[in-house]
């Protein structure tokens, strides 16, 4: 079970000259990583993300994320993944693991921001209701 993402690093991703800013990898990371969790059940939450660097990232060029579940404890998710230059087999760039938490629609409805969360159909009753 994974999930198989593809993004271009645009320029104006770039961090140092010419190349793909970190925090752009990690957050495609995390994105992939978290639709992983999302095959098994409905949402889930980041509670810790591990990455290392292994090669810069040109501007310009494509970077293939594959995500995979290593396990499952109680309401964990143990998930892994990989980000690799030009083609899904290509040269490794970073690597990350991650454990998510499941979690329910009361999460969302507790922290989310209530236009985005009316705007999706929950009412605003039920809004003030998770936040009470």
């Amino acid at each position: 079970m994974g999930v198989r993402a593809r993004f271009r690093a645009r320029p104006q991703h770039q961090g140092g000259p010419g190349v793909l800013h970190g925090g752009i990898l990690v957050m495609a990371l995390d994105e992939a990583l978290g639709f992983v969790p999302a095959l098994v059940h409905r949402s889930a939450v980041t509670a810790r993300l591990e990455t290392d660097f292994r090669n810069p990232v040109p501007v310009d060029s494509d970077v293939w994320v594959l995500a995979g579940l290593e396990g499952m404890v109680g309401r964990k998710f143990h998930v892994s993944g990989t980000a690799r230059l030009h083609t899904p087999d290509g040269p490794v760039v970073a690597t990350a693991r991650a454990l998510f938490l499941r979690v329910d629609a009361e999460h969302f409805l507790r922290h989310g921001r209530a236009e985005d969360l009316e705007a999706l159909g929950a009412s605003a009753d039920a809004v003030r209701a998770a936040r009470t």
